[in-house]
């Protein structure tokens, strides 16, 4: 089916051709990742909200930092714990993400390479909302976390 132009790629899984390339589409791609607690996050979540071409290599997976994890061992995940209040998750199509505003803010503070797909990626989710790209900037000023001086460093950067 894939050879003849049915089916196309849709993150780890397919959809059909006629399908729209939307967010509901591409969470539900996700989904047998999205259990006991697991959200999309990072470039997971900006392939969500369509400002990602892509949602990595490996599925970026968050747990509330309060759980503790299940034992769950996915080759094609990393998983993540953070502390996320109700507000920074959404619900698409009844599966987690992370909102657009806390997807940018986690991508700014994650280690290792801040390539060239997450520095774009950050720049069209905080065009998501109005007045992001302030609130996301007196966050960063605020709040304290691991890897908070390369957060702002890269957020000096892209802004």
């Amino acid at each position: 089916m894939l050879r003849r132009g049915s089916i196309v790629k849709c993150g780890p899984g397919y959809r059909g051709i006629g399908w729209p390339d939307c967010d509901t589409v591409r969470i539900t791609s996700l989904a047998p990742w999205l259990v006991n607690g697991r959200i999309a996050s990072h470039l997971t979540a900006a392939w969500v909200w369509g400002c990602a071409l892509s949602p990595g290599e490996l599925l970026s997976i968050s747990i509330d930092a309060g759980r503790h994890p299940r034992n769950y061992a996915d080759p094609h995940s990393r998983t993540y714990q953070l502390r996320l209040t109700p507000s920074e998750v959404t619900c698409v199509a009844a599966l987690p993400v992370t909102t657009p505003l806390r997807t940018a803010y986690d991508l700014l503070h994650s280690p290792g390479d801040f390539s060239c797909a997450e520095s774009l990626a950050c720049k069209l989710l905080l065009t998501c909302a109005a007045g992001a790209t302030e609130e996301l900037r007196q966050r960063l000023l605020t709040e304290r976390r691991p890897h908070s001086v390369l957060a702002k460093q890269r957020a000096d950067w892209l802004f």
